[in-house]
Formats: C-alpha cells, sequence, structure tokens
C-alpha cells in the first residue's frame, strides 16, 4: 500500500502538532477529530453570521490569554489561574470550534490552521476557520473581535490546517 506521505510527497503534508494530537487522544475530544470526516464549503447563504460573531467574540472574552512555555503547551481546555480562566491561541480556537460543531456546524467545514501573524516575530499562531464555497475562508481568531475573511488578512503566513478524512496528517499551506 502506498502511504500518503509517498502519493503527495513531504512538502504537502505536515505531522499534527504535539499538542493536538496529545488532545485527540482523550475521549471527550474525539467528536472533534477529523478520521473520516468528509470535505464541506459552505455558502456564504448557508452561514448564520450571527452565530458566528457570538462564538468568536463570547469565546475571546471568556478567558484570559496566557501563553505557555514551549513544550509545555496544552491545547484544550482552559487552564484556571488565580480563579481565572486562561488559555492561548490554540485553546480560543478549540473552544469556538467546539460551540461551532454544537451548533450543528459541519465538522468537515471547519480547520484548525496555523499561520505567522506580523507583529508576532514569527510565532506560530493558531486560528478557526471556516470554508466557503467561493474557496476561501472565514477567520475566527482570538486576536481580534468581528469576522475576517481568509483573503482579506495578507498579514497572515498560512503554515498548515487540518485534513478532513487524516487524523494527524495537516495538509501544508506554504
Amino acid at each position: 500500500m502506498t502511504s500518503l506521505v509517498q502519493t503527495l510527497g513531504m512538502s504537502a503534508v505536515a505531522w499534527a502538532p504535539r499538542g493536538y494530537r496529545e488532545m485527540m487522544k482523550l475521549q471527550r475530544y474525539h467528536h472533534l477529530s477529523m478520521r473520516g470526516v468528509r470535505d464541506v464549503k459552505l455558502s456564504k447563504a448557508q452561514l448564520d453570521w450571527t452565530v458566528l460573531h457570538d462564538v468568536n467574540d463570547g469565546v475571546n472574552h471568556s478567558a484570559l490569554y496566557a501563553t505557555e512555555q514551549p513544550g509545555e503547551d496544552v491545547w484544550g481546555p482552559w487552564k484556571l489561574v488565580n480563579g481565572l480562566r486562561t488559555g492561548d491561541c490554540e485553546d480560543y480556537a478549540i473552544h469556538k470550534l467546539q460551540r461551532l460543531v454544537a451548533q450543528r456546524y459541519p465538522r468537515g467545514a471547519l480547520r484548525l490552521a496555523i499561520c505567522h501573524a506580523r507583529g508576532l516575530r514569527r510565532v506560530y499562531h493558531c486560528v478557526l476557520l471556516v470554508y466557503l464555497s467561493d474557496g476561501d475562508a472565514v477567520i475566527l481568531d482570538n486576536r481580534t473581535d468581528g469576522l475576517w475573511l481568509k483573503s482579506r488578512r495578507p498579514e497572515y503566513t498560512w503554515v498548515s490546517e487540518e485534513w478532513p478524512g487524516r487524523d494527524f496528517w495537516w495538509r501544508k499551506l506554504s
């Protein structure tokens, strides 16, 4: 059997981030797995823009941003620090993903994605994307309230994203 890497070449695939792989091993996150999920694109008319705004802004204001030390990054749950919920970018993105899945958005249209954002000194940044049938995607980002189209955020250099149908392989975007 030919492997995915042999078929597509190493330049097309990336191993999912370690924190993601560890999170997906936990039973409470199995419903977010991409295993067996088909790629879905939504029309702008299919989106409930109010729900997207409410989820993005609600999650953005539900915890304090706090970075984790390299090698200590745990994806998924908020951390409690002095009784306050804290998390970093992928924690915000995962909470948004959970809320949209609960709102019956198709998992195949929702992707965690890694990018470099200008101004972050080439630090990796994680956001949630909602893919559209016109080829664009809506960005839900903890760095800003409001929604943005991927095509209108040139300050982001896209690195990789979840890949529908694959568990721990992500699609390289650059």
